[in-house]
């Protein structure tokens, strides 16, 4: 918002000033427990309320205060299942009703509560249904309809439905070329039609919502 560039880098975090050409590192000091919780960066996201989060590769959720610029740290707690679910943050999405959603590697998916500091977490399993498709989320998109898609990681793509907390799944078939093409999902993107990209580990897929079906476009194509 203040127009700022944010880089996320194996080797911190950098803000690159446009106006000046500048650059600023962040970078984790074992012995400030207000800098970057590790310098192993992967995503990074901007809040309505200009708090930017960053996802690390292995220790968890930071939220960084612009003004002081210090670090807060959210990480997985085996003792308290009101924490991050996984300390490998691999997607970060606010939603239009200003919740935030975190994709972990192993983890699932979880949602931020700002009034407690804690976390919802929804996870893999195939004996209830409605539940995650996959052990872990890659990607994060909400469309124009306010409709959340979750890509998965061995579980295909997912809508999730808020008001009843369920999901459903488009999973990859080898004998249905309508199906999406891998079930390793690392991107999504709505066209200016409506349209849902997945791009995957093997192809990108556009989502046909009206039949469910898929059409499959490879390097070949």
């Amino acid at each position: 918002k203040l127009g700022m560039v944010w880089i996320g880098t194996e080797g911190g975090l950098d803000r690159w000033d446009r106006s000046t050409g500048k650059f600023t590192h962040y970078r984790h000091d074992p012995t400030n427990a207000g800098s970057l919780g590790e310098n192993l960066v992967q995503c990074i996201f901007e809040d309505k309320s200009g708090s930017l989060w960053l996802g690390t590769q292995s220790s968890g959720l930071d939220r960084f205060d612009r003004t002081s610029g210090k670090f807060t740290h959210f990480r997985h707690d085996p003792l308290n299942p009101k924490s991050i679910s996984d300390n490998r943050i691999y997607a970060l999405l606010e939603d239009r009703r200003g919740d935030l959603w975190i994709g972990t590697y192993g983890g699932g998916l979880n949602r931020f509560d700002r009034k407690t500091n804690t976390f919802k977490v929804y996870v893999q399993n195939d004996s209830l249904p409605g539940r995650l498709g996959g052990p872990g989320v890659w990607s994060l998109y909400e469309d124009r309809e306010g409709v959340m898609w979750v890509g998965t990681y061995k579980g295909g793509l997912d809508r999730f439905d808020r008001e009843t907390e369920t999901f459903t799944h488009f999973r990859s078939d080898p004998s249905n070329s309508r199906t999406i093409s891998n079930e390793n999902v690392l991107c999504l993107l709505e066209d200016r039609r409506g349209g849902l990209w997945a791009g995957t580990m093997n192809g990108l897929n556009r989502l046909d919502r009206e039949t469910g079906t898929f059409q499959r476009y490879f390097e070949k194509d």
